[in-house]
């Protein structure tokens, strides 16, 4: 989920995000006995809040079309696209608790 959103915080571009984590780590999950009902839809949430996440270039663009400092929208956008990353992950560690779809803990 972590590196899911920083990789799309930093490209800025969900689709490419979502198919560069399906590719890289879709298979690593599923060989460690990750549940498809966990694999699929967890790869594929974690670049959405990064079109928010500062240095977004949503953010740049919105700041030259409104004729915003973008500076002021990183400082807007900052805590609430982290605290959808949290809350993200909350969900998925109590989905995996509670239905058992991840790998045993050794």
């Amino acid at each position: 989920m972590l590196v899911g959103a920083l990789l799309a915080a930093s490209t800025g571009v969900v689709g490419a995000s979502v198919v560069a984590m399906g590719v890289i780590s879709l298979p690593v999950m599923l060989s460690n006995n990750y549940d498809k009902r966990l694999g699929l839809p967890g790869r594929s949430a974690p670049p959405a809040p990064g079109q928010i996440i500062p240095p977004s270039i949503v953010l740049i663009i919105l700041g030259d079309v409104f004729q915003l400092p973008v500076g002021d929208l990183f400082k807007a956008a900052l805590w609430p696209g982290l605290s959808l990353v949290a809350f993200y992950v909350v969900y998925i560690v109590i989905v995996t608790f509670w239905k058992k779809t991840g790998p045993p803990v050794a």
